[in-house]
C-alpha cells in the first residue's frame, strides 16, 4: 500500500496541507466574487449618475426656452440677465455631462452632444436679438399711434375753424378712420395673426385716400396748414412702417425660434437617449449583479461541502492508517509478553515506524523461540542424565568427572547463547526506544501543526465576519441612498405643489386682465361716444386694452411652461421611483450576501472542529507511542536483569564444578549417593522452575547447599 511507505509526521502534514489549500482557495474564491460586487456597485452608480445628469441638462434647456419667450414678451433687463444666468448653468450641465460620457468610454457621443450644444448656442444669441426687435418694431407702432392722435385732432380741429361744411362732411369720418387705424395697427402686435396685419394695412389705406381726399378739398392752403396734413400723413405712414417692420421681426423671430427649437430637440433627443440607454444598462448591471450573487452563493456551497468531505476523508484516512497498525503491533505484542510465539506480524513489510516495531518484535518473537529451545534442549538433558544415575550410582562415580565435564561445558555454552540473545534483545529494544522517540516527536509536530491550522482557520473566521460587516456597511449605504431619493422625490412633489400655486395665480391674473380688457373696451366705447373730448381717453384706453391683451397673452404662456414643468415634474418622480427601487434591490442583493458569508463563517467553524479533532487524535497517536516505549524500556529493564541473572548462573555453575570434583573425590558412600539423589532432585526441580519463570529464576540457595 501507497501509505505504508510514507511516515506518520508527513502523512498528518500532508492532510493539513490539503485542508490549508481549500480554506486558502475558498477564501480566494469569496474575495473574487465580493471584488466582482464591488464592480458592479460602481457601474450601477456611474450609470445612475449619467442618468441624473442628462435629466438636469435637458431640464436647464427647457428653463433656457422658457426664459427666452419670457423676454420675448417683456423685453426687462432682468429676463435677458436670466437668459444668460441660465445659459451658463445649461452649458456648465452640458459640459459635465459631456465629461461623463468621455469617463463611460462613450467619445462618440461625447462629441456629438458638444457638437448639437454648440449649434444651440449659435441660434441663441439671434433669437434674442430678434426678440429685441419685436419690442422695437411695436414700440414704433405706439409711437405713430400716439403720434397720429395728437395729429388727427389737430387737424380736425383746423377743419372745424376753417370750413364748417367740411368738418359737418369729415369730422366724424376722419375721426372714426384714425380710431379704426390706431386701433387695428395697435391690436396686430397682440394677435400677431396674418388677418390682424391686413386689417391693419387696410385701415392705415383707407386713413391716407381719406387725408389725400380732405387735403385736395382745399385750396390755398398756407404753409403751417399744409404742415398739419404733413403731420398726419407721417404718422400714418410710422404706423405703417411698424406693422411692416413687426411683420419681418415677426418672421425672423419664428425662423429663429424654429432654428433655436431644432437644436435643443436633437440636445433632448441625444440626452434621452443617453438616459434610456443608461437606464438599460443600469437594470442589466443589477441583473448581473443577482446572477453573480446566485452564482457565487451555489459555488460557495458546493466548495465548501467538497471541502469538508475531503477533510473528513483525509481525517478517517489518516487516522486509520495509524490506528489500525498501532493495534496489530500492540495486539503482537500483548500476544508475546503472554509466551504466545503463534504471531503474525502483518506489517513486518511496512517501511515507516510501524514495520520498524513490528520487525523489533520479530526479533523478540524469534529471541523467545530460541530461549525455548535452549530450555527444551536443558531438560532432555536433564532427563539423560537423571537416567544414567538411575541405572547406576557405582557407573557415575567413575565417569561423574567426565560426564560432569561436558555438562558444565554445555552449561556454559547455553549461557553464553542465552547472553547473546539476550544482548540482542536489549539493543532491538534500543532501536525501538529511537524509533518510539522519533515517532513521538512527529505525532508532537503534528499537533503543533494542527494548532497552527486551527490559528490560522480562526484567523479566516475573522476575516469572513469582516467581509461580513462590510457588506452591512454597503447596506446602509444603499439605505442612505434609498432615503436621499425619498427626500428628492418629495422636494419634487413640493415643486407639483408649487406649480399648481403658480397656476392659480395665473388664473387670478387671467381674470383680472379679462377685465381690464373689459373697462378697456367699454371705455373705447365711451370715447367714441364723447366724440372729441374723448379722443384723449380712447388712446389710453386702447392701450390699457394692448396690455391687457399682453398680460392675457403671458398668462397662457406662463401656463404652458407650467404644464410642460409638471409634466417634467412628473417624469423626474418616475426616474427617483425606478431610482428607489433599483437600490432597495442593491440592498436585498447584500443581504443575501451578507447570508451566505454568514454560512461560510459556520462552515469555516465546522472545518476548525475538524481541524481540532485531528489535532486530538495525533495526541492519542502520541499518548499510545509513549505507552509503546513505556512497554519497550520495561523490556529493556528485563533483558538488563536477565543478563545479570545470566552471570549468576555461570558464576554457580563454577562453583558447582568445583563442588563436583570434591564430591567425586569422596564418592562410594551411601550417605554421599543420598546426597547426590537429593541434589538430582533439587536439578529437576530447578530446571522445571526455570522452564516455568521464563528463564529468569535460579535458586542460588539449593546449589551451594549441594556445593
Amino acid at each position: 500500500m501507497f501509505l505504508d511507505r510514507i511516515r506518520i509526521g508527513s502523512r498528518i502534514f500532508a492532510g493539513f496541507f490539503v485542508l490549508v489549500v481549500l480554506l486558502v482557495g475558498l477564501s480566494a474564491l469569496s474575495s473574487t466574487y465580493l471584488l466582482g460586487f464591488g464592480g458592479h456597485a460602481d457601474r450601477i452608480a456611474k450609470s445612475t449618475n449619467l442618468v441624473g445628469l442628462a435629466n438636469d441638462y435637458a431640464l436647464k434647456l427647457e428653463r433656457l426656452s422658457n426664459q427666452v419667450l419670457l423676454f420675448a414678451q417683456t423685453v426687462d433687463i432682468q429676463d435677458r440677465e436670466g437668459i444668460a444666468t441660465i445659459r451658463a448653468a445649461a452649458e456648465q450641465s452640458g459640459a459635465t455631462l459631456v465629461d461623463a460620457l468621455r469617463d463611460a468610454g462613450d467619445g462618440d457621443r461625447a462629441d456629438a452632444l458638444e457638437s448639437l450644444t454648440a449649434d444651440y448656442i449659435a441660434t441663441l444669441e439671434p433669437l434674442v436679438l430678434r426678440a429685441e426687435n419685436l419690442t422695437a418694431a411695436s414700440d414704433t407702432m405706439l409711437l405713430g399711434a400716439s403720434q397720429l392722435g395728437q395729429s388727427a385732432a389737430k387737424l380736425e380741429e383746423f377743419i372745424a375753424k376753417r370750413d364748417p361744411v367740411m368738418a359737418e362732411k369729415y369730422g366724424d369720418k376722419l375721426g372714426a378712420f384714425n380710431l379704426a387705424a390706431i386701433v387695428n395697427s395697435l391690436q396686430y402686435p397682440i394677435v400677431r395673426t396674418p388677418e390682424a396685419l391686413e386689417a391693419a394695412r387696410a385701415k392705415t389705406s383707407e386713413l391716407t385716400d381719406l387725408q389725400e381726399e380732405i387735403k385736395s378739398a382745399f385750396d390755398g392752403l398756407k404753409r403751417n396748414e399744409k404742415k398739419l396734413f404733413s403731420y398726419a400723413v407721417r404718422d400714418n405712414d410710422l404706423l405703417k412702417q411698424g406693422a411692416n417692420q413687426l411683420e419681418g421681426s415677426i418672421g425672423g423671430f419664428r425662423q429663429s425660434m424654429d432654428d433655436f427649437k431644432t437644436a435643443v430637440r436633437g440636445v433632448q433627443a441625444i440626452t434621452q437617449n443617453i438616459r434610456e440607454e443608461a437606464m438599460a444598462r443600469q437594470a442589466a448591471l443589477v441583473d448581473a449583479a443577482h446572477a453573480d450573487s446566485t452564482n457565487s452563493a451555489l459555488t460557495n456551497i458546493i466548495v465548501a461541502a467538497i471541502g469538508v468531505l475531503i477533510a473528513l476523508t483525509l481525517a478517517f484516512g489518516i487516522t486509520m492508517s495509524i490506528l489500525r497498525p498501532l493495534k496489530r503491533v500492540n495486539g503482537d505484542m500483548t500476544r508475546l509478553s503472554e509466551n504466545d510465539t503463534e504471531i503474525d506480524l502483518f506489517d513486518i513489510n511496512r517501511r515507516d515506524e510501524f514495520g520498524a516495531m513490528a520487525r523489533t518484535v520479530s526479533i523478540f518473537r524469534d529471541n523467545a523461540l530460541k530461549i525455548e529451545t535452549m530450555a527444551e534442549e536443558r531438560i532432555t538433558l536433564q532427563r539423560i542424565e537423571e537416567e544414567k544415575r538411575r541405572s547406576s550410582l557405582g557407573a557415575m562415580a567413575n565417569t561423574i568427572e567426565g560426564e560432569t565435564t561436558g555438562l558444565v561445558q554445555s552449561v556454559s555454552h547455553q549461557v553464553t547463547r542465552m547472553r547473546e540473545a539476550v544482548t540482542e534483545v536489549a539493543a532491538a529494544a534500543e532501536r525501538v526506544t529511537t524509533q518510539t522517540e522519533t515517532a513521538t516527536d512527529a505525532a508532537e509536530q503534528s499537533q503543533s501543526h494542527a494548532t497552527a491550522i486551527g490559528d490560522a482557520a480562526v484567523r479566516l473566521t475573522n476575516a469572513i465576519g469582516s467581509i461580513a460587516n462590510r457588506v452591512e456597511r454597503q447596506r446602509g449605504i444603499a439605505q442612505n441612498a434609498v432615503g436621499s431619493t425619498q427626500q428628492s422625490a418629495k422636494a419634487v412633489d413640493d415643486l407639483r405643489e408649487v406649480a399648481t400655486s403658480i397656476e392659480q395665480i395665473v388664473d387670478l391674473i387671467r381674470g383680472i386682465a379679462g377685465q381690464t380688457n373689459l373697462l378697456a373696451l367699454n371705455a373705447t366705447i365711451e370715447a367714441a361716444r364723447a366724440g372729441d373730448a374723448g379722443k384723449g381717453f380712447a388712446v389710453v384706453a386702447a392701450e390699457v386694452k394692448n396690455l391687457a391683451g399682453q398680460t392675457e397673452k403671458a398668462t397662457e404662456q406662463i401656463t404652458e411652461h407650467v404644464n410642460a414643468m409638471g409634466a417634467v415634474t412628473d417624469r423626474c418622480v418616475a426616474s427617483m421611483e425606478d431610482v428607489g427601487v433599483t437600490v432597495r434591490d442593491m440592498m436585498s442583493i447584500s443581504d443575501e450576501v451578507a447570508g451566505d458569508v454568514e454560512q461560510q463563517r459556520l462552515e469555516t467553524e465546522e472545518i476548525t472542529g475538524a481541524i481540532a479533532l485531528a489535532g486530538d487524535a495525533a495526541h492519542n497517536v502520541s499518548s499510545a507511542i509513549f505507552e509503546v516505549s513505556n512497554d519497550i524500556e520495561a523490556t529493556r529493564k528485563l533483558s538488563v536483569d536477565l543478563t545479570r541473572r545470566a552471570d549468576e548462573v555461570e558464576r554457580n555453575v563454577t562453583e558447582l564444578t568445583a563442588s563436583l570434583d570434591r564430591a567425586v573425590a569422596s564418592a562410594g558412600s551411601d550417605e554421599d549417593a543420598t546426597e547426590d539423589g537429593s541434589d538430582k532432585d533439587q536439578t529437576s526441580s530447578d530446571t522445571q522452575n526455570w522452564d516455568e519463570g521464563n528463564l529468569v529464576r535460579f535458586p542460588q540457595s539449593s546449589m551451594l547447599g549441594a556445593a
